[in-house]
């Protein structure tokens, strides 16, 4: 967001707090506040004592905003002086006041956590606090949940402009000119003056986007994304009349699903008919206007089946990994992002994180089967995959991310959760299907499987692990991997086992993981065999899933 190209808005229907030496102004609009013998601010007839340094702040900010709702707070003691103290209750009180600005043109050289925490309670409340930096380590402007002006006076030109750098403001001002009393006052440039200017600009930029939240506005303003690659919803993404074309045993397994996929799906391509159909099977014979939507959820996998039909239907467009896609339109799946200042935010919605040892393990049939029984249950989740198939259900769609940096992807998860938890204000739950494994399953599966895991659950606070556990990881593999789940502190641990299973070959290994060989053991005695061995741990089979004993256990938890 470039807040030179923000038009200054009149401040009419807004708030903003100034927390200075008190304002020598009378107004209908400016409340002035004094604390009383009980430390308590209250409003009364003038907040000036001696001090001009508030009064010049105001007076820029109302040649700005002439309708700008004013709260003056004297934050000096007795004897004049600027009191932390006094700043920590204004800020309270101005809070209280539910004003969209705070502004302190104001410098502390030492840090003080309580005033931290105030300040914090402002962000969290979306509210902006604005402060004065004269370019040395100064508080609050120094502080992460403030935005830190200085200035610098114009060497030529009349225009006032604002510059970004590295989270840091710049303020390209030239002297303040104000009327006080009669009187003419020239003010010099400073980096309070600056202080009250990007206040203004904050107000603005509130007023044309209205539908950011304080903190989201805080960090678009310094220039963090907000969204991820995709600029719109999934759900106006997807054309109507739109077929599916999937030759994974995976989309065969989800049709039963379909009252969940996106509602512009009418149908998909049967490879057993080698006809298209809609969902009740019926043939359909014409498909001339339809969209085709090429869903590829495996790397290795080919769709050579359909190759030979692309034509019949013209608007194609493929979602996945496929060689060479450029003869088609391609969806863009969302992507992490570190961010340029880190956060670790607090997500407040539970979190549910699917996993597994790698492909076959049925987590993504899992994911889909939980959503649909919490949006039974009248419930709205959020769900997160790394899956191409998630796309067609209106899930949020991410790519394996190519490089797994730490500690960069741990603030971009945390970023993008934080974000979501946010703007999806009446949605209850998260649904998490983290690709890959947990940990290498063999000397080839060594794509930082375990990594993309670990980034999760130090991006947030965990509360449930489903672990699938596919019938050729040695069980040995599997207690070592639960025992440091545990070490996380993860609370709740599910166990599903898969009804799939790896090939003998994808099972080559040299790193001490064994397989076990499904031919020799029927799946009744399987599950038997593993709920004995994890008789520690809820575990299910397939059958489980579908039944709900699955979804009834875990909705148990938060009820």
């Amino acid at each position: 967001m470039d807040l030179n190209n923000i038009s200054m808005y009149s401040g009419k229907n807004k708030r903003i707090a100034v927390i200075d030496t008190g304002v020598a102004l009378k107004s209908p609009n400016i409340h002035h506040y004094m604390v009383d013998a009980q430390n308590t601010f209250n409003e009364c007839h003038t907040s000036f004592i001696k001090n001009m340094h508030g009064t010049y702040c105001s007076l820029r900010i109302l040649s700005e905003l002439p309708e700008i709702e004013l709260y003056s707070y004297c934050a000096c003691n007795r004897d004049g002086e600027i009191d932390i103290n006094l700043v920590k209750l204004a800020i309270e009180s101005a809070i209280q006041n539910s004003v969209d600005v705070i502004n302190i043109s104001l410098k502390f050289d030492k840090f003080s956590e309580s005033l931290y925490n105030t300040c914090n309670k402002a962000y969290e409340s979306n509210i902006i606090i604005v402060a004065a930096s004269d370019g040395n380590l100064s508080y609050p402007a120094n502080q992460r949940n403030v935005l830190s002006v200085s200035s610098q006076k114009l060497l030529k030109g009349n225009e006032v402009f604002i510059e970004f750098e590295k989270g840091n403001i710049i303020l390209y001002d030239k002297d303040f000119t104000c009327n006080f009393e009669g009187r003419s006052i020239v003010v010099p440039v400073s980096s309070s003056l600056a202080s009250a200017y990007l206040s203004c600009k904050i107000i603005s930029a509130i007023n044309e986007y209205p539908l950011l939240s304080g903190k989201m506005l805080f960090r678009k303003l310094l220039g963090v994304d907000l969204y991820c690659d995709t600029c719109q919803e999934i759900a106006d993404t997807i054309n109507p009349n739109t077929l599916v074309f999937d030759s994974s045993y995976a989309f065969t397994e989800l049709l039963k699903f379909h009252s969940c996929m996106n509602k512009n799906i009418k149908g998909y391509y049967d490879i057993s008919k080698d006809i298209f159909t809609d969902f009740s099977g019926n043939e359909l014979l014409d498909t001339s206007d339809s969209f085709l939507l090429e869903v590829n959820s495996s790397i290795k996998e080919k769709n050579s089946v359909y190759a030979q039909k692309r034509l019949n239907i013209g608007n194609h467009s493929l979602i996945g990994n496929f060689t060479n896609p450029e003869n088609y339109d391609t969806v863009t799946l969302l992507q992490h992002k570190p961010p340029e200042i880190a956060y670790i935010e607090k997500i407040s919605k539970p979190i549910i994180c699917i996993c597994g040892f790698g492909h076959s393990s049925s987590k993504f049939y899992t994911q889909v089967m939980l959503h649909k029984q919490f949006l039974n249950k009248n419930n709205a989740p959020i769900s997160i995959t790394y899956n191409s198939l998630g796309y067609i259900f209106d899930f949020k769609v991410f790519k394996y991310p190519e490089k797994i940096i730490l500690p960069d992807l741990i603030y971009s998860i945390n970023q993008d959760l934080y974000l979501y938890d946010s703007q999806y204000v009446d949605n209850d739950i998260f649904i998490i299907d983290i690709a890959g494994g947990i940990c290498p399953i063999n000397n080839k599966n060594n794509n930082n499987f375990g990594k993309l895991f670990d980034s999760y659950t130090d991006a947030a606070n965990i509360d449930i692990v489903v672990l699938c556990i596919n019938q050729a990881i040695d069980p040995i593999v599997i207690e070592r991997e639960i025992k440091r789940i545990e070490m996380k502190g993860i609370p709740y641990i599910y166990l599903v086992i898969s009804n799939e299973c790896y090939t003998q070959a994808s099972l080559v290994h040299s790193d001490g993981v064994k397989s076990v060989y499904k031919n020799s053991i029927s799946e009744k005695e399987f599950y038997s065999m593993y709920k004995e061995i994890f008789y520690k741990y809820p575990t299910y089979f397939k059958s489980d899933l579908d039944s709900g004993n699955l979804f009834n256990d875990i909705y148990k938890l938060f009820v």
